[in-house]
């Protein structure tokens, strides 16, 4: 059950990483998208965060869209996660499941509510992680995000269990 929610926190990651990359690197040029992530920027996630900097490097200096960023972001689960870490299966069902879901949900509220703040200047990742799990932490949100697992009659908890409401 552990294994579950470490992969699903490790997924998670990665798509709260790509999305910080999107917030304050993309830059237009002639009517199209562009990831650039500065030099500076990326020797920083090389020593906080080592295990992203490829994922950085796969876009960075590229023309960027919805599509191209899904599919970066799966062939870095895929590389990274499916398989070498975790089977096939259980990627699979934590992308499928409502804990995943909801998690994605709150992170995306959260860029929302905070937008101002996190555009006043580039913040580091990290500072983006700790902001984000302890807003995740305060009660407010623990409750809306137990309310919303619990909003069907069949939900799938984090650790993959389904439970009856």
């Amino acid at each position: 059950m552990e294994s579950k929610k470490k992969t699903q926190e490790e997924i998670c990651q990665v798509f709260r990483f790509e999305q910080w990359l999107r917030f304050y690197f993309v830059e237009e040029r002639d009517d199209k998208l562009f990831l650039n992530v500065p030099g500076e920027r990326l020797e920083e996630i090389k020593t906080a965060y080592p295990h992203l900097l490829e994922l950085a490097n796969m876009a960075n200096g590229g023309e960027i869209d919805y599509q191209k960023s899904c599919d970066m972001v799966c062939a870095y689960v895929g590389a990274h996660i499916d398989g070498p870490k975790s089977s096939t299966a259980l990627v699979s069902t934590i992308l499928d499941s409502k804990g995943y879901q909801i998690e994605m949900y709150l992170f995306g509220l959260w860029i929302k509510g905070h937008e101002d703040f996190l555009d006043e200047d580039i913040r580091p990742f990290s500072e983006w992680e700790e902001l984000y799990s302890g807003w995740r932490a305060t009660e407010q949100v623990a409750d809306y995000a137990k309310k919303l697992m619990e909003s069907s009659p069949m939900a799938t908890s984090a650790d993959g269990n389904k439970t009856v409401h």
